[in-house]
């Protein structure tokens, strides 16, 4: 009975660092004397919405526990001293329940957050973003052409046809167009 309750604990207390980072997540994208965040986190959003509107021709819709993992690691990604900076977060759910939009909209927040810093220091030039890797070939490819869509959604909004919050402008995104590459 010991070990049954000292792994409640353990859970219970696992629960609540994960309700405590997703508020994190909540609070950083709301974060008025941060507003690149917040449009990183639309500029994210607009580029899932629009790559699902091109392959499924409906608007995407997330599920309770893709906003929860999203919301759940955006504070990391966006303070480079959070104390869950080192933390790697997987998702286990089965296959066709939505990891992969979940993953490619981190993806997307992560580049578009990247480039909004980099245009207010100038950078001209930001390499390399993201590296996923697949054990499967066929899963590799699969995937990339999922990105593929997504990178071609954020690099459509890019070139201007993002409707942007107000104040903010086309610019904030940079003119390096966004790519992709892969290797098999």
């Amino acid at each position: 009975m010991q070990v049954k309750r000292q792994l409640c604990d353990k859970l219970i207390g696992e629960c609540e660092t994960v309700l405590k980072r997703i508020k994190l997540g909540i609070d950083t994208v709301c974060d008025k004397t941060n507003p690149d965040a917040a449009l990183a986190f639309c500029f994210a959003n607009k580029a899932i919405d629009l790559q699902y509107r091109w392959a499924r021709g409906q608007p995407f819709r997330h599920r309770p526990f893709q906003l929860a993992y999203i919301l759940m690691c955006i504070e990391s990604i966006v303070n480079k001293k959070s104390e869950y900076r080192n933390s790697c977060d997987l998702m286990w759910v089965p296959t066709g329940t939505g990891k992969t939009e979940a993953y490619l909209l981190l993806i997307a927040f992560v580049t578009a957050l990247r480039r909004i810093r980099g245009a207010k220091e100038g950078t001209r030039w930001f390499g390399v973003d993201v590296i996923t890797r697949y054990t499967l070939r066929l899963l590799t490819i699969q995937q990339f052409r999922r990105a593929l869509g997504v990178i071609t959604a954020m690099e459509h909004l890019r070139a201007g046809s993002a409707d942007l919050p107000p104040g903010r402008t086309q610019d904030e995104l940079g003119t390096q167009p966004f790519g992709i590459g892969i290797w098999v």
